[in-house]
Protein backbone atom coordinates (compact mmCIF):
# COMPACT_ATOMS: atom_id res chain seq x y z
CA UNK A 1 0.00 0.00 0.00
CA UNK A 2 1.31 3.72 -1.21
CA UNK A 3 2.27 6.12 1.90
CA UNK A 4 -0.96 8.28 0.88
CA UNK A 5 -3.20 5.16 0.71
CA UNK A 6 -2.42 3.64 4.18
CA UNK A 7 -3.14 7.80 5.54
CA UNK A 8 -6.63 7.42 3.97
CA UNK A 9 -6.98 3.83 5.75
CA UNK A 10 -5.53 5.56 9.30
CA UNK A 11 -8.07 9.11 8.80
CA UNK A 12 -11.14 6.41 7.99
CA UNK A 13 -10.19 4.22 11.15
CA UNK A 14 -9.57 7.17 13.62
CA UNK A 15 -12.85 8.73 12.32
CA UNK A 16 -14.96 5.99 12.63
CA UNK A 17 -13.35 5.80 16.42
CA UNK A 18 -14.80 9.44 16.92
CA UNK A 19 -17.98 8.55 15.92
CA UNK A 20 -18.44 5.15 17.44
CA UNK A 21 -17.63 7.62 20.47
CA UNK A 22 -19.96 9.63 19.60
CA UNK A 23 -22.75 7.27 18.77
CA UNK A 24 -22.30 6.01 22.12
CA UNK A 25 -22.51 9.82 23.68
CA UNK A 26 -25.95 10.01 21.95
CA UNK A 27 -27.17 7.46 23.51
CA UNK A 28 -26.25 8.52 26.81
CA UNK A 29 -28.21 9.72 29.65
CA UNK A 30 -25.72 13.42 29.34
CA UNK A 31 -26.85 13.84 26.17
CA UNK A 32 -29.90 14.23 27.06
CA UNK A 33 -29.67 16.98 29.62
CA UNK A 34 -28.06 19.16 26.99
CA UNK A 35 -30.45 22.19 24.82
CA UNK A 36 -31.83 20.51 22.30
CA UNK A 37 -29.89 22.50 19.40
CA UNK A 38 -26.94 21.05 21.03
CA UNK A 39 -28.48 17.61 20.72
CA UNK A 40 -29.50 18.63 16.58
CA UNK A 41 -25.97 19.56 15.81
CA UNK A 42 -24.39 16.59 17.61
CA UNK A 43 -26.46 13.93 15.76
CA UNK A 44 -25.78 16.12 12.56
CA UNK A 45 -21.96 15.95 13.33
CA UNK A 46 -22.57 12.22 13.81
CA UNK A 47 -24.46 11.72 10.14
CA UNK A 48 -21.73 14.10 8.76
CA UNK A 49 -19.17 11.84 9.91
CA UNK A 50 -21.12 8.62 8.62
CA UNK A 51 -21.22 10.66 5.33
CA UNK A 52 -17.46 11.00 5.70
CA UNK A 53 -16.57 7.71 6.17
CA UNK A 54 -18.43 6.24 3.60
CA UNK A 55 -16.49 8.27 1.45
CA UNK A 56 -13.26 7.16 2.56
CA UNK A 57 -14.53 3.79 2.20
CA UNK A 58 -15.17 4.37 -1.56
CA UNK A 59 -12.22 5.76 -1.91
CA UNK A 60 -9.99 2.90 -0.05
CA UNK A 61 -12.28 0.26 -2.63
CA UNK A 62 -10.52 2.35 -5.42
CA UNK A 63 -7.18 1.34 -4.05
CA UNK A 64 -7.55 -1.57 -5.46
CA UNK A 65 -8.29 -0.82 -8.82
CA UNK A 66 -5.11 1.40 -8.91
Amino acid sequence: MLPYQERVVNERDDLKTKANALYGFLASSTFETLPKLDQELLKQQYYAMMIYIGILDQRIERFKWI
